[in-house]
């Protein structure tokens, strides 16, 4: 994973990052989870650094783009009005 893209996670989670693996960054697409190393399991948030840290890709559902957001409103509306007017 890209560096700048861990370490604006981290800066966002890091007191509450455990030795369990935290959350996807992201909730569609590619983001990244990060979890402490067995051996900083006790060194304090600010002390930690990338080699106390176990990173990973996670991937998400594709996100969905305007186009599909936009259709699937259209099809709602349409959906309503006719099962108003019948």
């Amino acid at each position: 994973p890209n560096e700048k893209v861990v370490n604006d996670y981290l800066h966002k989670i890091r007191s509450s990052v455990t030795t369990e693996w935290t959350p996807c960054s992201v909730t569609c697409g590619n983001g990244v989870r990060i979890r402490r190393k067995a051996h900083a399991g006790n060194k304090k948030a600010e002390d930690l650094t990338m080699d106390d840290l176990e990173v990973e890709a996670c991937v998400m559902d594709k996100c969905a783009g305007i186009f599909n957001v936009m259709s699937n409103s259209l099809g709602l509306v349409i959906l309503l009005v006719l099962a108003l007017f019948n």
